[in-house]
């Protein structure tokens, strides 16, 4: 339960939030189950501000140059795309923009995952971003409205993971 939630709090950022030609490409593949999507806001050092976060995605050219760690991934490691939220600008929410990082580029690195007591089946980690690449349409929305993305998707994300709380109560 808690792996759909997630595939689907990232899929449905997608479907809002993609460009018509990457929509094309990606929502088919994620909503027919071919492809795992993961949703990476958290980080080490911002808990539970998101607000607070570092990861920088730079522009050169036509490519968003990431670089930071994201946290407490759900199918880190093991999703084809993650959408990704990334420090573009100074301002404090303005200053976030989304992306859609398919996990196949070059830069990223998946640690060893966490150790929980829990939910085995769904394995959570780190997702570290070096100077990894990721082409401008993948941006999902406009350069600075990533935390509003981040805010309204987890809007029905909460509905998700309180139905998860309740199966395993």
């Amino acid at each position: 339960g808690l792996g759909t939630s997630v595939h689907l709090l990232a899929t449905g950022v997608v479907a809002n939030y993609a460009a018509p030609d990457v929509r094309t490409d990606v929502l088919p593949r994620l909503i027919s189950g071919e492809w795992l999507a993961a949703y990476s806001l958290s980080e080490p050092d911002s808990g539970s501000d998101a607000a607070s976060l570092t990861t920088k995605a730079e522009r050169d050219g036509d490519t968003y140059v990431l670089n930071g760690t994201k946290a407490w991934v759900t199918h880190a490691g093991l999703a084809d795309c993650y959408v990704m939220f990334c420090r573009t600008g100074t301002h404090r929410t303005r200053g976030i923009t989304a992306l859609l990082v398919p996990a196949g580029i070059e830069g990223l690195e998946f640690p060893p995952t966490e150790r929980k007591l829990g939910l085995q089946s769904s394995p959570t980690g780190q997702i570290v971003c070096r100077d990894a690449r990721v082409p401008v349409r993948y941006r999902l929305g406009e350069e600075g409205d990533g935390f509003g993305i981040a805010m309204a998707a987890l809007d029905s994300g909460r509905l998700g993971i309180a139905s998860c709380a309740i199966g395993l109560s």
